[in-house]
């Protein structure tokens, strides 16, 4: 947990992050601010934005810069709860998606398939 923007970068760096809780208001940056910092060092974690002075313009703004979703507070514990489950289940979808490719690009092609046929002529005969 990171109580200011320059906590939060330093976790960012120093540890691997998947989603982050953010609140728009925080001290040291603007929620905006630190949403595009977030995004530019971890492109892929899910930015949940969270504000008790939430608006329509800065919930769009919010979603145009990367939040994977925008909670006005109060919010009750079964709202976060929920939401929660549904970022572990797109990071937990990210990660077997990411498993699929690498097995499919893993097989391209005949891989280490050697054949012969009884009516190929040698190019030597």
């Amino acid at each position: 947990m990171a109580e200011c923007a320059e906590q939060a970068s330093h976790l960012l760096d120093s540890s691997s992050v998947d989603a982050v809780l953010l609140d728009l208001r925080l001290p040291g940056a603007g929620g905006l601010e630190a949403l595009r910092a977030i995004k530019r060092q971890r492109p892929d974690a899910l930015v949940i934005v969270v504000t008790g002075f939430g608006t329509v313009q800065s919930a769009v703004q919010a979603m145009k810069e990367g939040a994977y979703d925008y909670v006005t507070k109060p919010f009750s514990m079964e709202e976060l709860r929920l939401l929660l489950e549904q970022v572990a289940a797109h990071l937990r979808l990210k990660a077997e998606n990411r498993t699929l490719r690498e097995t499919i690009k893993s097989q391209q092609g005949f891989g280490n398939l050697i054949a012969a046929h009884r009516t190929w002529k040698s190019s030597t005969a």
